[in-house]
């Protein structure tokens, strides 16, 4: 219930100002530009996508000599999901995002896991743990297929 009054005085106060997030990474900077109640993705001068949360959260997971990891979380607000998440993989061919990882009821915590990511989240119900495992193009949900597959960026 908490959650659902945080997110409601969040998307009724008002616009957000324009903020940015970025990492360098092996192609380049990767930034998230936020204003209002959208973001855009860029790496370098290069547009590559956009959202539209009521904010969005990056952590830089892992970055090494050949690729970068980024965990994306997106905040939706309404009576639907709390949250979603999405983990961008930066190497020098492009960047990759992972389909919108549903955690209606929050995240609890994502780590790395013999070069898998992990994100620990909640059902709708803020009981029911669900587990997704990321690793490039492949993703799972409690060890089986995706039960959605929509994508995280436009």
């Amino acid at each position: 219930m908490f959650k659902k009054i945080v997110l409601a005085s969040i998307f009724l106060s008002g616009p957000a100002m324009a903020d940015s997030v970025s990492f360098d990474t092996v192609k380049g900077e990767f930034k998230i530009t936020s204003e209002m109640y959208s973001q855009t993705y860029n790496i370098g001068n290069e547009k590559i996508g956009r959202t539209e949360y009521l904010t969005v959260n990056a952590k830089r997971l892992k970055s090494d000599a050949g690729r970068t990891l980024v965990a994306i979380t997106g905040s939706v607000g309404g009576s639907g999901c709390s949250e979603v998440v999405s983990i961008a993989t930066i190497v020098e061919e492009g960047v990759y995002f992972s389909p919108a990882l549903n955690a209606c009821g929050g995240v609890n915590e994502i780590y790395i896991d013999n070069g898998v990511v992990i994100i620990q989240a909640l059902e709708r119900d803020e009981i029911t743990p669900i587990t997704y495992k990321v690793k490039g193009d492949w993703a799972s949900e409690n060890n089986g297929p995706l039960t959605s597959g929509y994508k995280f960026i436009e």
